[in-house]
């Protein structure tokens, strides 16, 4: 029995021979209840292998189209009728009218609009001052190796709240360096600190309910809590952080029972947070009955001086949620982080996460608590804070260097980027100065969504963990000569 069908020369060869039976079936050339050509047959009339043939007809079967039967070959089990009409070359596109609008809730609403907002990351070139990503020697790279195969038969679904061994080490670590005061039953291990936004707002935030945020502050969390459909209160910073007075004297009708902070490197100004401000910042979500979210996103690099205790370490009234994340310690991708809950929160926050994906991934998690252990976490702090020391001096040196009285540097002497106003030049961020930069292989960290409402014109992030000292300079050179 022979079958005229003709491939249409796109894609694998078993894909052509499978859209062409799945075509002749639809146009009727074979009715339901026929039998097809042996496989031999019909590769012999293709000039193809049988093995093409047997893979196009486990295609068909896999859907229901044919059915083999021992004795009787292959059957065509579905009527013509029930197969949308694709020709042999593929049918045009179907006309796509627009669906009429669904009631979505108020929270879908908020998130299409987020989503219309994110902005996909570009990808590195020549002088990149883009901040977050962190460095990696060969020696990091092959310790981290070493603690993933030692981990590579974590294999059972995880505790929710994270591995044992990690949220112990994790809370030893942040006891010492942050001053932590919490128990590890009190640590939940989160996809990231965007997973550990998500999940407070889903566990805190009811549609229309105030949360405060900085003005400028990190847009991602804004994302977190405008998705979950808070209502959002931009609070205004100054050089001593989050200007508490403002949440008192808001004028939004909405009670703000949540308030999201950087306290010990604002983002994106770097500012630090005196203690003054933190004690009152204390004090009002304690009368308040609010909770306050401590993003802690790169305290444990500070350039001159201890590093400053956490707002958490200061809190008596168990109103402080701490957030943290390996992202800048140890390298973006791996999505990690963690939330330190106060004992009343912890289990609530423990059942949300294991409602979002029982757990993190268990194989890093427990490479991650080898890294602890075995030391190579305090090794990796201690190697990148001395190099970023150095990046950050060079870069310093240089923009004085190339803009002199034209440029004012905030030095927080802390975190993984600069914060710096241009005076008396032309805006970075506008659309002609952006492409002049990109094809001089210049890329600036964008600024403007941290803005939620108006910008301020020539202010800018310059990260330098991405930089040595010969293409800081010549980056800024760069960057000072297209302005």
């Amino acid at each position: 029995m022979s079958i005229a069908i003709e491939l249409d020369g796109a894609g694998p060869l078993y894909t052509q021979v499978y859209r062409a039976l799945r075509a002749a079936i639809a146009e009727g050339a074979f009715a339901q209840g026929d039998r097809l050509p042996a496989s031999r047959e019909l590769a012999r009339d293709l000039g193809v292998s049988r093995t093409v043939v047997l893979s196009a007809y486990d295609c068909l079967a896999a859907e229901g189209i044919i059915q083999p039967h021992v004795g009787r070959g292959t059957i065509v089990a579905t009527a013509s009728g029930d197969l949308s009409r694709v020709s042999a070359r593929g049918a045009a596109p179907r006309e796509l009218r627009p669906a009429a609008r669904t009631p979505f809730a108020d929270v879908s609403q908020a998130i299409a609009a987020v989503a219309a907002a994110i902005s996909v990351p570009t990808a590195p070139a020549r002088f990149d001052f883009s901040y977050g990503a962190t460095w990696i020697d060969a020696s990091f790279a092959s310790a981290w190796r070493r603690a993933l195969a030692s981990a590579a038969a974590a294999t059972n679904y995880p505790d929710p709240r994270g591995d044992p061994e990690l949220r112990q080490e994790v809370l030893a670590h942040a006891s010492r360096a942050r001053g932590l005061q919490c128990t590890a039953d009190n640590i939940i291990i989160t996809a990231g600190a965007q997973q550990a936004y998500d999940l407070i707002a889903r566990c805190l935030v009811e549609p229309g309910g105030g949360v405060a945020l900085e003005e400028p502050g990190y847009f991602s969390a804004r994302w977190a809590f405008s998705a979950c459909g808070a209502k959002l209160c931009l609070t205004q910073t100054d050089d001593a952080g989050l200007i508490v007075e403002d949440l008192r004297t808001t004028k939004s009708a909405t009670p703000i029972r949540l308030a999201f902070v950087t306290p010990s490197h604002q983002m994106p100004t770097g500012a630090v947070m005196s203690i003054a401000r933190r004690r009152e910042l204390i004090d009002w979500a304690a009368r308040e009955g609010a909770y306050i979210i401590e993003d802690d996103y790169d305290g444990e690099y500070r350039f001159g001086g201890p590093l400053i205790p956490s707002l958490q370490s200061m809190d008596d009234s168990e109103r402080v949620i701490y957030v943290g994340t390996f992202s800048k310690t140890m390298f973006p991708g791996l999505r990690l982080g963690y939330i330190a809950a106060p004992p009343h929160l912890a289990s609530m926050f423990s059942a949300a996460k294991l409602m979002l994906d029982w757990g993190a991934n268990h194989a890093c998690q427990r490479a991650l608590a080898e890294f602890f252990a075995s030391g190579a976490y305090a090794r990796r702090i201690r190697t990148t804070s001395r190099r970023y020391a150095r990046q950050r001096h060079k870069l310093m040196e240089n923009l004085r260097t190339a803009f002199g009285d034209d440029i004012e540097i905030f030095d927080r002497r802390a975190g993984m980027h600069l914060y710096v106003k241009l005076v008396g030049r032309k805006d970075p961020f506008e659309p002609a100065i952006l492409q002049a930069l990109r094809r001089r292989g210049v890329v600036l960290h964008d600024i403007r969504p941290y803005f939620a409402g108006e910008r301020r014109a020539g202010e800018m992030i310059l990260g330098f963990s991405r930089l040595d000292g010969a293409g800081a300079e010549a980056g800024v050179a760069a960057l000072a000569d297209t302005l």
